[in-house]
């Protein structure tokens, strides 16, 4: 999540004087400012810490059962921390960062199984801790024979269960967790189902299909089954030759995604935006050209001018001289209703660069040649004078026209060139024809991202199925990045032709080419559109834009490289590129062979498959609407760059790394990794970008010298590239540093023209590198794909915006059906049960079924109130935007609160024990300095100015919340040890201008202080000192980090003012003597900022 940055004073609607890090001497008026912070980092905690229950608890399973039943949650006991904790070393298929599960900007850390069935941690009730768990433990901690279920307790209860349990409902729910074990959370829920004073033992059915039935009477949304065909090839012998798939129709999820309020009031369907800092899907180039989903025209002194047009315009950049060029966007400027107009330039002879003229181009020029540019600029539309009429000669002849083009000039490595006009890719006005649209209508023009990949349901045996996905790209970015937002089209059955059950989804899209209405919340809108994107990984792109795979001759769907060339970075990627226009001539010719082995050498020849995508039948450019996904390319390349890392280290530089590696300082949203020198293969693409985040700083750690390498290696690269050996470790650092470097970019949510211009330099930077080091990584699809990576971020706006990882999650939610089907007909249960999910969150969202009057729909704000609904949504991916989690309890004796009532649902976790007091320095009553700047943040930041009398607070380890933004939630956790970032007030008193710079700090301890009957929750930081210089060999910036007795900044502020998630990671700057096995030496306290940390995804 990135908020965009906000004055304190503004955010709270109200005056204020809080400034961060002033001195404390110092007094100010001035309006404050701080926000704008990203994810969180901090020190991993031990596990064991967390799972540690108090004595009298640690034998007692009846006293656990009932425990659980109550749903009690002392955080004394660190009950719920622990639970939370173990799950987060229980990641399976995709991590932490990748998704949203629920409605929160919080990492991925349960395991969706949990989210989706309730049973991961089956036996995690019954691990409690033996009061002689120690007892076979000798000095150094090690176990020597421990004897486990050794029998000594003895339980003595009487009654018909007896003498093992106390009852015979306990004995019932013992024999019913064993026998189907039952996890702790689907316990919990059934816990809460059971006690609620509204439930009825007489109304519970004997049968499950009895309760199932009840979906029937929801507003489902209804899909139609297709008879397809079956490759026998693939298929076992007593297989049927056709079998059903199961479509829904595009036009009723669009309805139904409309009539969702709280989706229909984020989603945006006007004309392209263009902005300085990009990052939703309408601020990329695509967007802005095709006339499905941006403007078409604008009328300027009752002269339309309509995208693809030629004018002549006045160029303020030269002197308001009169220029040529063609409308290829009619755009928004910052969200305003400012129009500004995207030009392509078009010049003349005289403008030729110099080493591009000559005579013959000359005398072209008095013909009424001119010159198409790759260059765009923006004007105000007020610049143009008038329409041009100019022929593109690869185009039919107009019957007039003024001049003509038939070269295009454009730049590749530095030199100015030309190529053919025919080597372009079309305007978007040139290939789709849109229909008019009603005058009074709201119009709404759809972005369709379709995701289509195959996935094996079943463990132990192969039966992939294909999965078809849509996504909006109407939505915000961090919309995109939930689950629920997810919806599914279909199934591609095992062996079944997948243009056969792709047609139709086709059909579907064509209709909406054409548009239609549809009624929506008892008003007609006027709905159109068309794709915009198939997002997919490499093999499945490459089918989709009928390209042969990857491992081909001409195996890159973008380009027209050799496969023997990949690894040349200085290949004209433009010149060679696919063009939509010059493929489609090239299937046309495959078409008209007459032999199957003439089809098959026009087939090698072109890299291209013997017959088309059947996504050709609708408007789209294969080439540019099909883009490489950046997860699978950098998370495969970064897995070649460990592997070839690993395989140069000898066994003392393994043992080294290793040793650094374990007792690194990780993200404290990080579940621990494997070996990864002995488990690599093991890891997951996440796994892999995580550890290429820190792998800089583990080598500058642990290699030192050329004696940690194989000595082969050494040999080569003295020989072959001309290092010293000391220049050996300094050029494989800054080997990895600009990898780590160009992923952090690549993954960036949010480009300028800068950070475009960045990308592009730094994949060439790296590819100059790594050819040094590791010249076979150059020889792979991935490496030549980097290359292409700055066309798809400008076409839509980022690269995240495109790549898949969210989307292949939904595999995980219907992978994690198969054990509770009877696996018959998957496909059939798969969108069922989906049906059924986004039928229930359209309910919960506040969705009106047209069946049903006003006084008969589902009222789910009364329904949330109850605590048994609360409980069962607050772990679901289906969870409302606009949810309340707060338990209204009277009983509870003191409330915990912000004093501002957008922050909602805070809960602590962790209470400090003693020995967590004194290991951390802290005092359960403040002293004089800091229970001054209490005061001092209470009367600035919660704008309390009543006397504070108690000096008495509570330390917990773990914190969060949930901050209510008008109709959007932020939910927020922080822990001791992450870093925060805030916006620090710079501006003088004097100055009218508001000036700020970003400020990190460390949270040292988090506090509750009681105050009138409530507890207000407070932060204890130390602040990070910018030393205005970065580290010689990583270019991190160097920090100090504030100590106990330096009071020159404020330490204490209200948890508030903290209005997203952070995203910081900090390192300690190491000496060579000092820091040994994770102990790092306190009296340094410098530190680097991790510039190379991101959120994948």
């Amino acid at each position: 999540m990135f908020l965009k940055k906000i004055r304190a004073d503004k955010q709270q609607h109200k005056k204020s004087n809080f400034r961060l890090r002033k001195s404390r001497d110092t007094h100010s008026n001035n309006n404050s400012s701080i926000s704008n912070h990203t994810i969180i980092l901090g020190k991993q905690q031990n596990i064991c810490e967390n799972n540690t229950s108090s004595q009298s608890n640690k034998n007692n399973f009846y006293y656990k059962i009932n425990e659980s039943i109550n749903n009690n949650h002392d955080t004394s006991k660190n009950n719920k921390d622990s639970y939370h904790n173990f799950n987060e070393f229980n990641e399976d298929l995709v991590d932490d960062d990748f998704t949203e599960i629920y409605d929160t900007g919080e990492e991925f850390n349960n395991d969706i199984d949990e989210n989706v069935n309730g049973n991961s941690d089956i036996y995690g009730e019954f691990n409690y801790i033996d009061e002689d768990f120690t007892e076979n433990c000798d000095t150094n901690g090690e176990f020597n024979g421990r004897e486990y279920d050794n029998n000594k307790k003895q339980n003595c209860y009487s009654g018909d269960a007896g003498p093992y349990f106390p009852n015979f409902t306990i004995f019932l729910l013992f024999l019913w967790v064993i026998k189907h074990q039952i996890g702790s959370e689907a316990y919990k829920d059934f816990a809460n189902i059971v006690k609620h004073p509204k439930f009825n033992a007489n109304d519970v059915p004997f049968s499950l299909a009895t309760v199932k039935k009840y979906r029937n009477g929801l507003p489902l949304l209804p899909f139609k089954g297709y008879t397809v065909s079956l490759n026998n090839h693939n298929t076992p012998s007593t297989s049927k030759p056709t079998t059903q798939a199961f479509i829904f129709p595009l036009k009723n999820i669009l309805c139904r995604i409309l009539s969702n309020p709280q989706l229909h009031e984020h989603m945006y369907f006007g004309p392209g935006i263009y902005c300085e800092n990009k990052q939703e899907i309408w601020h990329g180039v695509l967007w802005h050209k095709s006339p499905l989903f941006g403007t078409e025209h604008i009328k300027l002194n009752e002269t339309i001018y309509n995208l693809g047009d030629f004018i002549k315009y006045y160029n303020i950049h030269t002197h308001n001289q009169l220029c040529y060029g063609r409308i290829i966007s009619i755009l928004h400027i910052n969200d305003s209703h400012d129009i500004c107009i995207r030009i392509e330039n078009i010049i003349e002879y005289n403008s030729l660069p110099f080493q591009l003229k000559s005579q013959q181009r000359r005398n072209a020029s008095y013909d009424g040649c001119l010159w198409m540019t790759d260059y765009t600029i923006i004007i105000n539309p007020i610049n143009i004078v008038s329409k041009v009429d100019i022929w593109l000669t690869d185009i039919d002849e107009p019957s007039n026209f003024q001049y003509f083009i038939n070269e295009i000039v454009y730049c590749v490595n530095g030199q100015w060139s030309t190529r053919p006009i025919d080597l372009r890719h079309h305007h978007p006005v040139e290939y789709i024809t849109t229909q008019n649209t009603p005058s009074n209508l709201p119009i709404y023009k759809f972005f369709l991202d379709i995701y289509i990949d195959k996935f094996g349901p079943f463990r132990n045996a192969y039966h992939g199925i294909g999965g078809i996905y849509l996504q909006i790209g109407n939505m915000p970015q961090i919309l995109r990045q939930k689950l629920k937002n997810h919806f599914l089209i279909g199934f591609i059955p095992f062996s079944a032709s997948c243009d056969e059950v792709l047609q139709p989804l086709i059909n579907d899209i064509q209709d909406l080419e054409h548009g239609y209405e549809l009624g929506i919340n008892n008003q007609t809108v006027w709905v159109t559109g068309g794709l915009g994107v198939i997002t997919s990984d490499l093999p499945e792109g490459n089918e989709q834009s009928g390209i042969k795979n990857h491992n081909a001759h001409y195996g890159c769907r973008n380009c027209m490289i050799h496969h023997n060339n990949l690894h040349d970075i200085t290949f004209d990627i433009v010149k060679y590129a696919r063009y939509h226009h010059i493929t489609t001539s090239h299937f046309e010719d495959i078409s008209n062979a007459k032999t199957q082995a003439e089809r098959e050498i026009l087939s090698t020849q072109y890299g291209i498959r013997e017959k088309p995508s059947s996504f050709d039948s609708i408007s789209r450019d294969r080439h540019i609407q099909c883009p490489h996904d950046a997860f699978h390319c950098i998370g495969g390349l970064a897995k070649e760059m460990l592997q070839s890392t690993f395989g140069i280290l000898n066994s003392i530089g393994e043992n080294e790394f290793l040793n650094v590696w374990r007792n690194f300082e990780y993200p404290s949203v990080w579940s621990r990794q494997q070996n990864p020198i002995s488990h690599l293969n093991s890891y997951f693409f996440s796994d892999y970008l995580r550890l290429s985040m820190i792998m800089p700083f583990l080598i500058n750690r642990s290699l030192i010298s050329t004696s940690m390498l194989n000595r082969t290696i050494v040999e080569f690269l003295i020989e072959k590239s001309k290092f010293t050996k000391r220049q050996i470790i300094d050029q494989f650092l800054s080997l990895w540093a600009s990898f780590s470097k160009m992923a952090s970019l690549i993954f960036r949510k949010e480009f300028s023209e800068d950070d475009y211009n960045n990308l592009q330099q730094n994949i060439i930077h790296w590819s100059e590198k790594v050819g040094k080091f590791f010249p076979r990584i150059t020889q792979l699809p991935n490496f030549h794909i980097l290359c292409h990576f700055t066309m798809h971020a400008r076409n839509f706006a980022t690269l995240v915006n495109v790549a898949v990882p969210t989307k292949e999650m939904m595999h995980r939610l219907f992978k994690a059906m198969i054990p509770h089907s009877n696996k018959k007909n998957i496909e059939m249960d798969f969108v069922q049960r989906d049906n059924c999910l986004q039928t229930l969150r359209f309910l919960l969202d506040g969705g009106v079924d047209k069946r049903y009057d006003t006084e008969r729909q589902l009222n789910f704000n009364m329904l949330s109130k109850d605590q048994c609904v609360r409980a069962l949504l607050s772990s679901w991916y289906i969870l409302p935007s606009k949810f309340d989690l707060e338990q209204d309890d009277d009983d509870t004796p003191l409330q915990i609160t912000c004093i501002d009532e957008n922050y909602i649902n805070i809960k602590v976790q962790g209470l400090y024990t003693k020995h967590d007091l004194q290991t951390n320095n802290l005092e359960k009553n403040l002293d004089d300095n800091l229970f001054a700047e209490l005061g001092r943040s209470y009367n600035e930041e919660l704008d309390c100015t009543e006397h504070l009398t108690s000096r008495k607070v509570k330390y917990y380890k773990s914190i969060s919340y949930t901050i209510v933004d008008g109709n959007n939630q932020s939910n927020i956790r922080l822990r001791v040890g992450d870093v925060i970032n805030v916006l620090e007030d710079i501006s003088d008193d004097r100055e009218a201008e508001f000036k700020t710079i970003t400020s990190y700090a460390q949270i040292r301890a988090i506090f509750l202080h009681t105050k009138d009957q409530l507890q207000i929750p407070f932060l204890l930081l130390n602040w990070f000192i910018s030393l205005g210089i970065n580290n010689s060999k990583l270019g991190c910036p160097r920090y100090r980090l504030q100590q106990l007795s330096d009071q020159t900044w404020r330490r204490i502020y209200a948890v508030k003012w903290i209005d997203h998630q952070p995203n910081n990671h900090f390192i300690h700057q190491c000496r060579k003597s000092g820091c040994e096995n994770g102990n790092h030496d306190k009296t340094n306290v410098y530190y680097l900022h991790n510039i190379f940390y991101y959120t994948a995804i």
